[in-house]
Order: structure tokens, then C-alpha cells, then sequence
């Protein structure tokens, strides 16, 4: 016997599919949609000369003041280094 005031849920669940869709889905928004810029890191690139000529000096090590994050110049000593805002000094 059915009441009136029932309804049948059975037909509003999702599918396994539509399941796995909308997992799917969600995940490529979570891994795509938070860019750097949305995690409030920023990208700084610069090259590091000799004060007395200007040459470029290779291996000179560039970090992020007060963290473990760096990198090192390559052979035109130019480096690029991911920042988490625009108040970082290097």
C-alpha cells in the first residue's frame, strides 16, 4: 500500500555513470581550476649580472627569504622562481 504523501526515490539517485561523470568532472575542476593564481602564487624571472662587468654569472642560488624554496641560475644566469604573493623578497 502506497501512501500519498510517499515518494518514490528510486528514480532521482544518480547513475553509476552519471556518478562517475560528475566525479570526473569535478576532479578536472580541482586540479585545472586552481591555477597559481588562485593559490596566490605569482611567477618572478630575472637575471643575475657581476656588479664590476655585467657578465652573467651562472649557479648563483636565488630563494624566497624566511622558506626552503629556491633555484639556481642557469649558464646566462638567468633564473625563474615561484613566489606565494607580491610582498616576497628574494
Amino acid at each position: 500500500m502506497k501512501f500519498l504523501h510517499q515518494k518514490n526515490y528510486r528514480n532521482q539517485t544518480f547513475s553509476r555513470g552519471r556518478r562517475l561523470s560528475l566525479l570526473a568532472a569535478l576532479t578536472l575542476v580541482l586540479c585545472f581550476g586552481l591555477n597559481d593564481r588562485a593559490l596566490g602564487q605569482i611567477v618572478v624571472s630575472g637575471n643575475v649580472t657581476s656588479f664590476d662587468d655585467q657578465s652573467a654569472l651562472p649557479g648563483v642560488n636565488v630563494r624566497v627569504q624566511g622558506t626552503n624554496s629556491g633555484t639556481i641560475t642557469n649558464a646566462e644566469g638567468d633564473y625563474q622562481i615561484e613566489v606565494p604573493s607580491n610582498e616576497t623578497v628574494l
